[in-house]
């Protein structure tokens, strides 16, 4: 019963812990221009150092914590879109 209770206990705060983490969002980041995917494209909650990078197919995900709800989308070469 003790072990019973202390595993409760632990999966409890793991729960917590879980639940606090943000927001999870996925996206896609592609060309205005023709439509093609953007890899390398840099993603960042703004105001924090949290921030992904997308990958070959323009694909992204990022967790953004609770209070923040603005991303910040930079490329070399382009303009930085809020």
């Amino acid at each position: 019963m003790k072990r019973l209770s202390i595993l409760f206990t632990l999966l409890m705060f793991v729960s917590f812990g879980l639940w606090a983490q943000g927001l999870q969002i996925t996206g896609n980041v592609v060309s205005a221009d023709d439509g093609s995917a953007l890899p390398g494209v840099t993603v960042i909650v703004k105001g924090t150092t949290v921030g992904a990078v997308t990958d070959f197919e323009g694909k992204y995900t990022i967790t953004v914590p609770e209070g923040n709800e603005t991303l910040v989308f930079s490329f070399v070469g382009m303009q930085t879109q809020d």
